[in-house]
């Protein structure tokens, strides 16, 4: 591919390479666009995943979470919400082919190293974060 970067064509190359080079910039900027609303804007509903399940509002954070596993479904951080919101709602089945992909991506994925890798300003937020993924089928150790 040849790599131009991307600009606003000046007049001389309005003239030079008219439409052809408007439409070229053109579709570089929406592809850009396009990465940017599926990996940027995506990944960060993550956010709202993890602040719904600190409202224990549940249902809500296995929206945005189904949402996010499947535009960005590499992204092993938006799996543990949905699976922590499964399991308190007592959905452990439902939960099951999240915690099979997670595992997958992450085959030592623990309780016991999630507590440790991810702080939280509250203890009870951690604690019923952990609960859930326990419920879900995520192993202690």
């Amino acid at each position: 591919m040849n790599e131009k970067p991307i600009s606003v064509p000046t007049e001389e190359k309005r003239q030079e390479g008219g439409f052809t080079e408007t439409l070229r910039v053109i579709a570089q900027a929406l592809i850009i666009a396009v990465l940017i609303r599926t990996f940027l804007f995506q990944a960060f509903e993550i956010f709202y995943e993890t602040a719904y399940i600190f409202k224990r509002d549940y249902e809500r954070a296995i929206v945005v979470g189904r949402r996010v596993v499947k535009a960005v479904p590499e992204f092993i951080n938006a799996y543990k919400p949905v699976i922590a919101s499964l399991g308190h709602l007592g959905r452990r089945q439902d939960a099951a082919p999240y915690v099979q992909k997670l595992l997958s991506l992450e085959p030592n994925f623990t309780i016991a190293k999630f507590k440790k890798a991810y702080p939280f300003k509250l203890a009870e937020d951690r604690d019923n974060y952990c609960k859930g993924l326990l419920l879900a089928g995520i192993p202690r150790r």
